[in-house]
């Protein structure tokens, strides 16, 4: 059974297709997220960004103008309310592993395919919110850590070389969510 309260974040949907948009802004706003905004495309998605603070994103890839690619980097970069350790999960029908791979290289927190069901999107949104707030700030790369970030932490330590690694925030949308399951 479902048991988190989201009605308290605020979320942003970048989709170019009008109806896959409104698609995904139905799903979020069923789960009772009452600050669904939308964008047409990256350049829309940064005034948003620009102008209110964000919880969540879910980011369409191909788009004209900005793309998703381009978007999350300038995301990660700090710019806009939200700051750059704000969730993305991508959405994307390119499956292949080179799209995926510029996916997590520009600072994704999930790749989503399409086409998505309202079980794969919230399946997809439950794993980034659970997962841990670990990022990697490196001279090539800031964002998610990409690794699997459950090991044991002696392993953790080891890969830790070239790399700073920052625990998220505090006020980070993870935290927000609170476990309704009675105990």
């Amino acid at each position: 059974m479902f048991s988190y309260d989201l009605k308290d974040l605020s979320v942003l949907v970048v989709e170019d297709v009008d109806h896959f948009r409104e698609l995904i802004t139905t799903i979020l706003k069923t789960l009772e997220i009452e600050n669904v905004f939308e964008a047409r495309d990256g350049l829309e998605a940064m005034e948003v960004i620009k102008g209110s603070p964000l919880d969540f994103i879910f980011m369409d890839w191909k788009m004209s103008g900005m793309d998703g690619i381009e978007c999350v980097r300038m995301i990660r970069k700090g710019h806009g309310l939200s700051g750059p350790y704000v969730p993305v999960i991508m959405i994307t029908g390119h499956a292949e592993d080179e799209f995926l791979r510029q996916a997590k290289d520009a600072g994704v927190n999930e790749v989503l395919i399409k086409p998505i069901s309202a079980r794969s999107l919230l399946s997809c949104f439950i794993r980034v919110l659970e997962r841990k707030n670990v990022f990697v700030n490196s001279e090539a790369y800031f964002g998610p850590d990409r690794r699997n970030v459950n090991l044991p932490q002696e392993q953790q330590e080891e890969r830790r070389t070239a790399q700073r690694f920052l625990e998220l925030p505090e006020g980070d949308a993870r935290a927000k969510i609170s476990d309704g399951s009675a105990d």
